[in-house]
């Protein structure tokens, strides 16, 4: 399993994705990249960055893993092939592991560590959000 780098823009911040591809015969994997999923708050999608810094939609070519570095945190869900969200269960910060794994093994799995912020609020009771990568 090879760590990679993580980034996230910040909340609302858009990235385009590529028609590109990655693995057998394309450009290696190079980061992962998390963006808010469009319409649902606390909701993210994880994309693959190849070495060019083109932004591959993963939806269709490989799926997550996501799990709290302490469970008594927070309750990551995968909710689709390359798409999470996170239930609050104390404040403070907390530190998430994602893992994305190809669907035909030409690339991965990758794994990167996400930094993540619990405050008090929201339906639940807590607002998880992602921290934006500096």
């Amino acid at each position: 399993m090879s760590s990679v780098p993580i980034t996230y823009a910040g909340k609302g911040k858009r990235q385009a994705v590529s028609g590109k591809k990655v693995g057998v015969g394309a450009a290696p994997v190079a980061s992962l990249t998390i963006t808010d999923d469009p319409g649902k708050p606390g909701n993210y999608i994880v994309n693959c960055v190849n070495a060019a810094g083109d932004v591959i939609d993963a939806s269709t070519i490989a799926t997550i893993t996501v799990t709290a570095a302490d469970p008594t945190t927070n309750t990551p869900l995968v909710t689709g092939p390359n798409k999470f969200s996170l239930q609050g269960l104390k404040s403070g910060p907390a530190t998430d592991t994602i893992v994305m794994t190809a669907n035909d093994g030409s690339f991965g799995p990758f794994t990167g560590d996400v930094a993540i912020t619990i405050t008090p609020g929201g339906p639940t009771g807590f607002t998880v959000e992602v921290n934006p990568t500096p």
